[in-house]
């Protein structure tokens, strides 16, 4: 793949730590305040610049005015690396969508609440950015975010560039239209309480039970919290598993965009990893690609936000290349 492209929602975090989750109407002192940005996409994105710095990187999200404060805030956050020049700015507003979040210092859970003024992309926005990346051979990832528009915006790839990649996110239950999309998806990422809504009980039962579902889908990956992560590949029915990534030593005390740190990780070992050999054959397989985003969300959780986890990973990364490249030769 020539670039990813990333359509979704970037937002500012404001995130309460507490000792424990209240009770409804019950008032309680939190031990600290951060303020970060965030949205599933840009913390993908975020992830992902530090894992290759030769890809480029195109966000394609509602933000407010070009010249909020807000606006400049979260393009700071991602520094020259992610192109902001298909971004949709609407410039009646200089708010950008905002999240609380409660974070659990006890279990490093979280729960959180947005508020959004901020109009939503529209089908004819997104076919015009999509016709001005059409000189490129881009792998779409969809968050999942107004499906009803995203699966039009979809079917617009596949009908017009029908060589594209595209990646969605089945991630928040209750919302129309993500099963459609996973219809017509290249890789498919299901979240556990999707799973859980849906009456599945285990990552394995929920991945198998789809393969009526994907039209176009080689990959179906699920994050299974403590108990880690799963993909099927398509249609050879091939499952992989791999048990949650500890890093010794250390407790969890973030979980807040985990999942997005996995797909960035899971995107990076399928789609964009080149091994600097240039050999077609020195590549991960499945398994090596899901074991590395797993150990990534890992290391993820146990620190705050995303800094310095691509420096983390480079041992492993030369790891994984050199056993693909003795592979080839055995």
């Amino acid at each position: 793949m020539d670039s990813l492209v990333a359509v979704g929602v970037c937002c500012l975090d404001s995130i309460l730590t507490v000792d424990r989750f209240l009770s409804e109407d019950e008032k309680h002192k939190a031990s600290q305040l951060e303020k970060r940005t965030g949205g599933n996409v840009r913390n993908l994105l975020d992830v992902f610049k530090q894992l290759s710095a030769n890809t480029p990187l195109t966000l394609l999200a509602a933000l407010p005015s070009a010249n909020s404060s807000e606006t400049k805030r979260i393009q700071d956050s991602l520094g020259s690396a992610v192109n902001f020049e298909h971004c949709f700015f609407r410039e009646q507003t200089d708010d950008a969508p905002f999240s609380w979040i409660i974070k659990n210092s006890a279990t490093g859970s979280r729960t959180a609440v947005g508020y959004n003024t901020v109009r939503d992309m529209t089908l004819e926005e997104f076919k015009d950015a999509a016709d001005r990346n059409a000189s490129i051979s881009p792998l779409y990832h969809f968050e999942g975010r107004i499906p009803e528009v995203s699966l039009q915006c979809i079917r617009y790839l596949r009908d017009k560039y029908p060589h594209a990649k595209i990646s969605v996110e089945v991630e928040k239950p209750g919302r129309p239209a993500l099963q459609e999309m996973a219809r017509l998806a290249n890789i498919v990422f299901y979240s556990k309480s999707w799973a859980e809504a849906n009456g599945f009980t285990s990552a394995e039962e929920c991945l198998r039970s789809q393969p009526a579902i994907p039209m176009f889908a080689k990959y179906l990956c699920i994050t299974w919290g403590a108990s880690g992560a799963s993909v099927l590949t398509l249609p050879d029915q091939k499952y992989f598993s791999t048990p949650a990534f500890k890093v010794e030593g250390k407790e969890v005390i973030d979980t807040i965009g985990a999942g997005d740190t996995f797909t960035a990780g899971l995107l990076y070992g399928l789609y964009f990893h080149h091994p600097k050999s240039n050999h077609p054959d020195h590549v991960w397989t499945t398994h090596e690609a899901l074991k590395f985003a797993n150990e990534l969300a890992g290391r993820k959780v146990v620190q705050e936000a995303y800094a310095g986890l691509g420096e983390a990973m480079k041992a492993r990364v030369k790891e994984l290349d050199e056993e693909a490249c003795n592979r080839t030769h055995v």
